[in-house]
């Protein structure tokens, strides 16, 4: 036998190890607890190394191939196990797989290497010796390699990346399969080559990711700074054009004493009753609340609800101080108005309704948004998006419950009849 009693045994605790490391990167994601898979991989391995040795092997059939089914069906297994997307475990696999074949080709041309080519111990000393030099430090890099991949919220890099890594390994050992005794530098070079190579592109797929994600997210606190600068426009307009009406009624007022004073001298009170009626001022003064960043945003959505013929009723009790960030109240506050705004556009012009309820002091804070729609919701991996179409399709919503998880609060989502109601609690 080729690898001899030494070599099958330790190919196939080898085989349990390197299966291993794909169930320690996914052991908070497991179908079956991780303590309990590690003991029935190297029973699996272990028993089947056994059974090859026992019976001799299957006649015309190297053991290259009994180890290569044997890798399948731990594959096979952790598709089972392992419940994260088939991609992105498979891509761990390929890198198991090409760092698996570059131990087996050091190994071998370190066996080759000496006089005594035969013997299974250089084999498994070698194999030994390599592994315990980089296995640490290649799973080390394996897993901070996942943790990256799974930070970019694109899925389909996975897939990409499967192609590319799969292709690497395929035709690195479909045109350099060798018997074990016949690793050539050659070859040992190809193994070094496409390991190190699958590693260079998933560095630079990373990259770009990442840069990616940093334009996308500059280009999102662009639209947001944007955003703000128009609330904080709308509601600077508000107020001066309510300081010229307060100037206006002083520079008024005197006549208007001069008049009642007259009026009061000759005791017409019909009259004065009259022009008490005739001067009366109408309260249409918006909701202030002390808060500038909620008053900002309200007053600005307020005008846009009026533009669009929408009843919107307030009643707020915020201060000028709350749990949140000033930034952080603007993410919930504004997505939830535009949120209640734009669904008005699919509802008849006489049923257009939006109702804000909030209250917050330095310790907590609560908000409550309600507002008509017309039956029809869009759902996505079981959560709630808009309509709108365009790279801001579905933030809004997840923006909100990534700040409400921030601070340890929630965001609730409900339908009562033709009213959808948001609610959030810091």
């Amino acid at each position: 036998m080729e690898y001899g009693i030494a070599g099958v045994i330790y190919v196939s605790l080898q085989t349990a190890l390197l299966s291993s490391v794909r169930y320690w990167l996914y052991q908070t994601n497991l179908r079956i607890r991780a303590k309990i898979m590690y003991p029935v991989l190297a029973a699996i391995c272990l028993l089947s190394g056994m059974l090859w040795l026992l019976t001799g092997g299957i006649p015309g059939v190297p053991f290259v191939f009994f180890r290569l089914v044997l890798a399948i069906f731990m594959y096979l297994l952790s598709c089972i196990v392992i419940k994260e997307p088939f991609a992105k475990h498979t891509l761990s696999y390929a890198f198991i797989m090409a760092y698996d074949a570059m131990l087996e080709a050091t190994a071998n041309y370190l066996r080759g290497a000496f006089s005594q080519q035969g013997s299974p111990w250089i084999y498994v000393l070698s194999m030994v010796l390599a592994l315990t030099l980089t296995f640490i430090p290649c799973v080390r890099a394996l897993k901070r390699m996942i943790d990256r991949l799974s930070a970019i919220e694109n899925d389909r890099i996975f897939g990409q990346l499967c192609v590319i890594c799969f292709s690497f390994v395929f035709m690195n050992l479909l045109f350099t399969f060798p018997s074990p005794s016949k690793v050539t530098l050659l070859i040992l070079l190809s193994r070094f080559l496409m390991f190190f190579g699958m590693v260079g592109v998933y560095a630079a797929a990373t990259r770009v990711m990442q840069t990616m994600q940093t334009a996308a997210d500059t280009h999102a606190n662009l639209l947001l700074t944007e955003r703000r600068i128009a609330m904080q426009q709308s509601y600077y307009d508000r107020m001066i054009s309510q300081m010229d009406e307060v100037r206006r009624m002083r520079h008024d007022l005197r006549h208007h004493r001069a008049a009642l004073s007259a009026l009061v001298k000759n005791g017409d009170l019909n009259a004065l009753s009259e022009y008490l009626d005739a001067t009366a001022i109408t309260e249409d003064a918006p909701p202030v609340t002390g808060n500038l960043a909620a008053d900002s945003i309200l007053l600005y959505y307020m005008d846009r609800a009026t533009a669009l013929g929408i009843n919107m009723e307030t009643n707020l009790f915020l201060g000028r101080e709350t749990p949140l960030s000033d930034p952080d109240l603007c993410v919930i506050l504004g997505n939830l108005l535009e949120n209640a705004v734009d669904a008005q556009s699919y509802v008849p012009p006489e049923k257009r309704f939006i109702r804000v309820t909030a209250g917050a002091d330095t310790e907590s804070f609560t908000l409550a948004v309600d507002n008509r729609f017309d039956g029809t919701l869009n759902m996505e991996n079981g959560n709630y998006i808009s309509r709108k179409q365009g790279d801001s399709h579905g933030v809004g919503i997840g923006s909100v419950r990534a700040v409400c998880e921030k601070y340890g609060g929630v965001l609730q989502l409900e339908t009562d009849g033709d009213m959808f109601m948001a609610g959030v609690v810091v």
